[in-house]
């Protein structure tokens, strides 16, 4: 295959959405393939995502975060507009709903297994969740 012919090619995948071409003629075959790193933001935030489950790992007692039991979606109210389950500061006990994970079109309640404060709340209303995923961080866990 003729250079000229090697340098059109090139010249049409560097300019079109073409990730990779091959050509045979004869007994010759040219294949020219081009490295597409395209980072979508859905990949930078699974990225954001990971690393602050790392640090909220590293900084926070293992029994003091309250895990996904499922796939789902979460839920920080009964209903939309309505007043959420718990707030930051808030004290809770054994038995209080703390959100809710929808899972294949069921709304599972998922109650406390611990009394203490809401330190922190993971994730936002609406939010897609994995099983075992960080939810709540719960601290001062006191005696009713």
């Amino acid at each position: 295959m003729k250079i000229n012919k090697i340098k059109k090619l090139i010249d049409l995948i560097e300019n079109s959405s073409i990730l990779e071409l091959e050509i045979r003629e004869n007994q010759e075959t040219i294949r020219l393939s081009r490295n597409n790193y395209n980072i979508n933001n859905k990949s930078i935030e699974q990225y954001k995502d990971s690393k602050k489950n790392l640090k909220i790992k590293e900084q926070t007692n293992e029994n003091n975060i309250i895990r996904s039991p499922m796939v789902g979606t979460f839920y920080c109210t009964p209903y939309p507009n309505a007043k959420p389950f718990i707030q930051i500061g808030q004290k809770i006990n054994v038995g209080d709903v703390l959100c809710i994970i929808e899972a294949m079109k069921v709304m599972n309640q998922i109650k406390s297994e611990k009394s203490g404060i809401i330190k922190k709340i993971l994730l936002n209303n609406g939010q897609p969740v994995e099983f075992n995923e960080p939810l709540i961080i719960i601290e001062n866990t006191y005696v009713t």
